[in-house]
């Protein structure tokens, strides 16, 4: 195609061809297939969540350039939810905190190298 979109398999929807047009339903290779028990797997926040039974949340790794723990809750009546990245931090952001906590401590000196 002109557009660049993929050629995507029954109900596979988006550019990457990485999505199902039901929110109950998970790529297979035949195509997008319906999950009963819980909340299928899916991309979404730069993650793939695994597939999760109602009720339970999901944990993966924090997306590419941060560091921490992302979560996601699997509702029997919404399906996913959306992520939760409050625990994501940049590994910039990280290594400013921990410089923030040391001189708070007064454990380091804030030498030329550290300012810049």
């Amino acid at each position: 195609p002109i557009t660049g979109q993929c050629l995507c398999k029954g109900g596979v929807i988006g550019r990457q061809c990485n999505r199902c047009d039901n929110p109950f339903a998970e790529i297979t290779p035949a195509g997008c297939e319906v999950v009963y028990d819980g909340c299928p797997k899916a991309f979404d926040a730069g993650i793939w969540w695994p597939k999760t039974k109602f009720g339970l949340p999901a944990a993966r790794d924090c997306p590419e350039g941060s560091i921490g723990t992302a979560i996601r809750h699997c509702s029997d009546e919404k399906g996913w939810l959306s992520p939760e990245l409050f625990n994501c931090t940049t590994a910039t952001f990280s290594h400013l905190k921990k410089l923030n906590e040391d001189l708070h401590r007064n454990s380091s000196r804030m030498s030329s190298e550290h300012s810049k």
